[in-house]
């Protein structure tokens, strides 16, 4: 309670002096194209979150000095999560290139790796590096994709907190406190954020903390031991999969659905998993609500896998697959129905009953960055 209550704290006292901070120097967020809000948005949330849950890590690293694996590790994760926010907040006012935000994560991701972060295949130790190197980067950008409404990101991350930090005390054989307090602190400083951050939103996160949260959760899923759990066998690699399933599920709809459309993966767009339910007939509030009301579902089929028989746990990880791929279908059918209804009537070009596409309509529809769709 103590750890959750400073973080809490600091982030409701910090997020403030981030806001004004940001108006001073002018690092916003401003609108037009496809961004939602109408005036221009302070930045410099994330490094509120940041700073909020830094004091925390800070001290266990500097209580860890006696043990040099806990010290290196503590080290790991205070190098990895500080060249997030300041990549995040480097690409926030210069608008850095992909491949450069790519080249840090790897590198964050090796560094765990080199400390011992890292995935362990009893049966299969050649796919520790990869697979866990993968999962660094995956979900520090999923939990950047996932950044696309008010309060949506830093909710999901939130209540992946709270789950993990669960995870963290059930494991009977070895109680993991430091996972447990690290997770409930970088909780604690979500929910701080979140108090302005949920919609309408009086301050963004940015990319600082966007990419700050994913790299975080990451590790937090690398560091949970789920060997403890005597009916677990190979499920316990699917535990921090389905825990973390909303902001997976959406990067895996949005890069598949645009490779379909041939638009490259890297590039915005309002085609998120919210914007869908948006479509739908939700509001905005209301369509982050039902997220996480399923990343709290999610949540508990997590730790419905440490207690469940391996057959099981299988079946129920099967389930959870098929029920993504149909709910992927649906949302899939409803952006594609939105785009079809707010396409313009355009005459194909080889129909003679209409008249043919002059070249004022041609700058008309160039001028609305729309596609014509034969």
């Amino acid at each position: 309670m103590a750890v959750f209550t400073v973080a809490l704290c600091g982030a409701l006292l910090v997020t403030p002096l981030a806001r004004r901070t940001a108006l001073r120097l002018d690092i916003v967020d401003r609108p037009g194209g496809r961004k939602a809000h109408h005036a221009p948005m302070p930045y410099l949330g994330g490094l509120a979150i940041y700073v909020a849950f830094m004091v925390f890590l800070l001290a266990a690293v500097v209580r860890g000095h006696n043990d040099e694996t806990p010290l290196l590790q503590g080290l790991a994760i205070v190098a990895g999560a500080t060249l997030m926010v300041a990549l995040g907040l480097v690409d926030d006012r210069l608008a850095l290139p992909p491949s450069i935000k790519f080249a840090g994560q790897f590198l964050a991701a090796f560094v765990l790796f080199g400390v011992g972060i890292h995935f362990h295949f009893n049966n299969f130790p050649t796919l520790d590096a990869p697979v866990s190197i993968l999962w660094v980067v995956g979900i520090t950008n999923a939990f950047n994709l996932l950044d696309n409404m008010d309060g949506l990101s830093v909710g999901t991350a939130a209540i992946g907190c709270v789950y993990f930090f669960v995870l963290a005390l059930l494991e009977p054989a070895n109680k993991q406190f430091l996972v447990a307090s690290m997770a409930i602190a970088l909780g604690g400083a979500c929910l701080g954020f979140l108090y302005y951050n949920f919609n309408p939103a009086r301050i963004f996160m940015g990319d600082a903390g966007s990419l700050f949260l994913g790299f975080m959760l990451a590790v937090l899923g690398l560091k949970i031991n789920m060997n403890g759990f005597p009916n677990l066998h190979a499920v316990n690699f699917f535990v921090p999969i389905v825990v973390l399933g909303i902001p997976i599920f959406d990067t895996a709809l949005v890069t598949v659905s645009r490779l379909r459309r041939h638009v490259s993966p890297l590039q915005g767009g309002r085609d998120h998993t919210s914007h869908r339910l948006v479509l739908l007939g939700l509001t905005v509030r209301e369509a982050v609500m039902a997220l996480y009301l399923v990343a709290g579902a999610l949540g508990l089929a997590g730790i419905m896998l440490t207690v469940a028989h391996p057959r099981s746990g299988f079946a129920l990880v099967a389930l959870l697959v098929a029920a993504g791929i149909v709910a992927g279908y649906k949302l899939e059918q409803v952006y594609r129905r939105s785009l079809v209804g707010d396409a313009p009537p355009v005459a194909p070009v080889a129909d003679a009953g209409r008249p043919p596409i002059v070249a004022a309509d041609r700058a008309a529809l160039r001028s609305k960055k729309l596609k014509v769709h034969r």
